[in-house]
């Protein structure tokens, strides 16, 4: 019976590593992705600026500023996409690793319980048997 159930239980321990690394990748998924709406705030308001300061006249210095800010800020933007989008790769590998587990946890909890089942089945048989064999010598001393 020790069998199944440590097997049960390293496959208890493994789906909780991975578990807790799906949760870290999908924290770190959040903070890319509001990092990504923060990014993007940002290149708006440049960009807004950049528009405006082309209908002012202002000088050719402050225009040449916010179009180097603004290529930056797409090229962060980029950067953060990438991010993104390995961290949605490593979450689809991680909850693909997470199923399989858990699968085969299931697989490992169910061949326990069968086991446990026969081991009570063979309990209540064995006491049957002890119980009938009681009753037999009570019947006999009885005639």
């Amino acid at each position: 019976m020790a069998n199944w159930k440590v097997m049960v239980q390293r496959e208890q321990a493994a789906r909780d590593r991975e578990g807790k690394k799906l949760g870290q990748l999908l924290s770190r998924h959040d903070e890319y992705t509001e990092l990504r709406l923060k990014t993007c705030s940002i290149l708006t308001q440049y960009e807004e600026q950049l528009t405006s300061a082309q209908d002012h006249s202002r000088s050719l210095a402050d225009t040449q500023l916010y179009r180097v800010s603004i290529a930056q800020m797409r090229t962060a933007l980029q950067q953060i996409d990438g991010q993104i989008y390995q961290l949605a790769m490593q979450i689809g590998q991680a909850r693909a690793k997470l199923r399989l587990i858990e699968r085969e946890r299931q697989k490992y909890q169910l061949l326990f319980d069968q086991q446990v089942e026969q081991a009570r089945a063979e309990l209540l048989r064995d006491e049957r048997r002890v119980l009938d064999e009681y009753s037999i010598q009570r019947f006999n001393q009885q005639n």
